[in-house]
């Protein structure tokens, strides 16, 4: 075998391994659900589960629950409330080093820390 074809190969194994394994750990949930009138796009940058409740999306992660109305948006069991507009299109919600932010058709609607 070549001298450069030892390097290819070697070259492709530890790419590889760093794409499996990355550079830590580290837990990235993507959530993404659409009915006719709206589409909920979420992420975390933890473990998150998903419930469809019907009129309702419910979200739980790091002991938190998260539910998705029609045209609220309830943390907690309402400890934190945020208004979804009427007539919005999509929803898009991150929850990011501790930080809860939700946009509305692009616009954003909150952004706190929890």
């Amino acid at each position: 075998m070549k001298p450069i074809n030892k390097v290819i190969i070697l070259g492709s194994v530890i790419l590889s391994v760093l794409i499996t394994t990355g550079c830590g750990h580290h837990t990235r949930t993507r959530i993404s659900t659409s009915s006719p009138e709206r589409q909920l796009v979420a992420t975390f940058d933890e473990h998150a589960t998903f419930k469809d409740g019907g009129d309702r999306a419910i979200i739980t992660f790091d002991g938190h629950e998260l539910e998705v109305q029609k045209q609220w948006l309830l943390l907690d069991a309402g400890k934190l409330k945020a208004g979804i507009p009427s007539g919005t299109k999509k929803v898009e919600i991150q929850v990011q080093h501790g930080i809860l932010s939700m946009s509305a058709d692009g616009h954003n609607v909150i952004k706190t820390p929890i």
